[in-house]
């Protein structure tokens, strides 16, 4: 980090999908508060330059090809769930609630501007929306969910879930549009039009959808880069998520401290009205599957029961989608913490008496701790007593 830290810019560069990238747009806002003197330019994957290029704090964005390895003003990283990195240490000062409160003070925020032509382009597709409240509903890949699956195959949702939940929002109320769409990535599916869905199928990239945030009063939405898109847009929305049997989140351990989302929660929610994310998942009796996560902290596979996102209550969502439409200041509302501090649900907290994000680094066999390795730690075998040292 010195010598990042001497020259005349910084370029983050990361790999990965665009809700990672979207975590590092986060640090790199950080950067820029701390090193107001140096030009910050954002590293990543083609398809996502058109968006983030648009900054309005960050100093440039490029395809990351065009960057190598070993270049002193070049930091790399994977700024995912995955691979811890030191943020406390790169940005020391200005990470962690009192950090944030440095970058917020400082005028780094996460605005973008667009040409005339491209909001025009978009606003033309929702003239059937005018006088009514637009809520944005896109799509994900439908993956088949199996025993055994990884997270990552049960936060789909399928195509007549969606519908149903636009149908019954619609017999509650008449003032409300959705607005239907595809990631550029996804495979084409046919149309479905109505007098209250308007289907922009694949029209949009990433820059197109980004602007279309802009109009829409509400998102609803699984856990994907779109999510962390529209975090970054400040649109309120509610997010369906899968859920464990014993009705934790997936990431009840230290991952939701660590991971950056958590900073651009803070610096993209309203300061006085908290966040603007609701939270629901699936209810007790809910269909379950076996589901193995490597779980990096445990340094292990780990196998849980999870709850079907596909069972989640068309009920749940429009009640929520209710209390936020008709109050426009009504923060998220979270169904797995309920206002209990999250610690309270951390396990490693639990198993160890400890937090091992804040109070002490949990070291790997290599004797160094996340953050300071390159790639994904493959040894997944050490046990809990690894840890005893660490507990007084």
């Amino acid at each position: 980090m010195s010598e990042i830290g001497k020259s005349g810019r910084i370029i983050i560069a990361a790999w990965g999908a665009t809700g990672d990238l979207m975590h590092g747009v986060s640090a790199a806002i950080c950067f820029k508060a701390k090193y107001p003197d140096k030009k910050v330019i954002f590293a990543c994957n083609e398809d996502l330059v058109p968006l983030i290029s648009r900054s309005q704090c960050l100093d440039g964005c490029i395809d990351i090809r065009s960057v190598r390895e070993g270049q002193s003003d070049v930091f790399w990283h994977a700024f995912d769930i995955d691979q811890k990195w030191q943020a406390n240490k790169v940005l020391a000062g200005y990470w962690g609630p009192e950090g944030w409160d440095r970058v917020i003070n400082s005028g780094m925020k996460f605005d973008f501007w667009f040409e005339d032509y491209e909001v025009e382009l978009v606003r033309s597709k929702l003239i059937r929306a005018k006088g009514k409240k637009i809520v944005l509903i896109p799509t994900r890949f439908e993956e088949p969910v199996v025993d055994g699956a990884s997270i990552n195959h049960l936060r789909n949702l399928s195509i007549q879930k969606h519908l149903d939940i636009m149908k019954e929002t619609n017999n509650r109320r008449k003032d409300v549009m959705f607005v239907r769409y595809l990631g550029p990535k996804e495979p084409s599916q046919p149309s479905i039009e109505n007098d209250y869905i308007i289907d922009l199928g694949k029209q949009f990239g990433i820059l197109g959808q980004a602007i279309l945030m802009c109009f829409a009063d509400f998102m609803i939405c699984v856990q994907s880069g779109v999510h962390n898109i529209a975090q970054a847009m400040q649109l309120p929305r509610i997010m369906l998520v899968p859920c464990r049997d014993d009705n934790q989140t997936g990431y009840s351990h230290p991952d939701p401290c660590a991971n950056p989302a958590q900073n651009q929660r803070y610096l993209f929610a309203s300061r006085t009205n908290g966040d603007i994310c609701s939270y629901i998942k699936p209810r007790k009796g809910s269909r379950v599957v076996n589901s193995v996560w490597a779980n990096f902290w445990y340094r292990k596979h780990r196998t849980f029961k999870y709850r079907l996102l596909e069972d989640i209550d068309i009920k749940d969502v429009c009640d929520e989608l209710d209390r936020r439409l008709d109050n426009h200041d009504a923060i998220g509302k979270d169904m797995f913490f309920e206002d209990i501090p999250m610690c309270y649900h951390c396990e490693m907290r639990n198993d160890f008496g400890k937090c091992p994000l804040y109070e002490y680094p949990p070291l790997l066999r290599n004797g160094k701790i996340p953050g300071q390795v390159s790639g994904t730690f493959k040894d997944l075998d050490i046990s809990k007593g690894k840890w005893e040292k660490f507990i007084s």
